[in-house]
Order: structure tokens, then sequence, then C-alpha cells
């Protein structure tokens, strides 16, 4: 923990963190609430890829995973948790509603605007 109190951390060094399976939740934790760290997509796609990441970090970086296609990967995923692969398949669900909700045609016709 102490090494992450360092200036001189690069995001290189915490994707390497980011990447282990024996670290501590709390790393974890302080990596995914830094103000800096968690605005790099690679950081935040690895913590959630991260069984140790505190789940309440995972869903908030997973509702900002914008490409379905890595959703999709994760829900189908076995190397995330099953809440994990849950959460996902539900973002899946959503998405595809919104998606099937704006091109229902309204009166004249036409798709929805």
């Amino acid at each position: 923990v102490g090494v992450l109190s360092h200036a001189e951390v690069s995001v290189d060094e915490i994707v390497q963190f980011c990447q282990l399976r024996n670290i501590a939740q709390e790393i974890l934790r302080r990596i995914g609430t830094h103000p800096e760290w968690s605005k790099e997509a690679r950081v935040r796609n690895l913590l959630v890829k991260n069984p140790k990441t505190p789940h309440f970090l995972v869903l908030r970086f997973l509702e900002g995973i914008g490409s379905l296609l890595e959703i999709e990967r994760l829900a189908k995923s076995r190397e995330v948790s099953g809440a994990v692969s849950h959460a996902a398949q539900v973002i899946l669900q959503k998405r595809s509603f919104r998606k099937s909700a704006s091109a229902v045609p309204d009166r004249k016709g036409g798709p929805k605007h």
C-alpha cells in the first residue's frame, strides 16, 4: 500500500498491479478510487477482470464500458466472478432493450426519435 502513495508511480506500474491475482483487495480499492488512475481505460478494464476488485468498483466500471463486444465477453467469461458475469448480462439486456425501444416506429411508420 505504501508504494501507491509515491508520486512517481506511473500508469504502467498501476496496470501491472491490476493484473496481479494475488494482490490485496485494499490496493485495488485504492487504485480504483484514485482520481487519476481510474480515468485510464486500461486500469478500469483490468480492475473489472480482477476477482479481488471490490464489487462496488466493478459495477461502477462495468457501466462505463462502451463496447458491447467487451460486455458480451465479460458476460461469457469464466475468468471473472459469477457476480461480474451476471452484472454484464444485465447490462447487455438493458442496452438491448434501449436499442430495440429506440427502433420502435412512431405512428407515421418512421423510426421514433
